[in-house]
């Protein structure tokens, strides 16, 4: 924020357009669902502002490498804070859509090159996390797509 000339809620709203503009959004859990079923009503609606308005104080969206968080921090600490991002653990309040896919894929090439590395030198556990890592944005993209 220091480094652009704008406002928290106007960045919200510019995510919250985003996945207006969507095809496809992608949740997994309860939290999501009303945020994606809060996005299908709206694209009908025509004052897209008053929309845009009105999710933006709904949630507490913080911008992920991989889509958003609608986790409010107003309501105390993250239960998943200290894993690697929400995709890994399954968050409820997790969202993404088709226009993090370079984010995913980039993140997969990442995660296969390290799982032939730890192979090669024998490193059983990691390999099993790092596989568990991929097989979630492997399932992530394909619902995407």
């Amino acid at each position: 924020m220091h480094y652009i000339n704008i406002t928290k809620d106007e960045l919200k709203k510019s995510y919250i357009q985003g996945m207006l503009e969507a095809d496809t959004i992608f949740t997994q859990g309860k939290e999501g669902e009303v945020f994606r079923s809060g996005i299908n009503n709206a694209k009908s609606v025509t004052d897209l502002n008053e929309v845009v308005n009105g999710i933006s104080k709904l949630y507490g969206i913080n911008p992920l490498p991989f889509g958003l968080c609608l986790y409010d921090f107003k309501r105390g600490n993250c239960p998943n804070l200290g894993a690697q991002s929400c995709y890994m653990v399954g968050c409820s309040d997790f969202v993404t859509n088709e226009t993090f896919l370079p984010n995913f894929e980039n993140e997969i090439n990442l995660l296969q090159t390290h799982i032939t590395k730890c192979q090669s030198n024998n490193q059983v556990i990691e390999v099993k996390k790092a596989t568990h890592q991929l097989n979630k944005l492997k399932t992530i993209i394909d619902k995407i797509n």
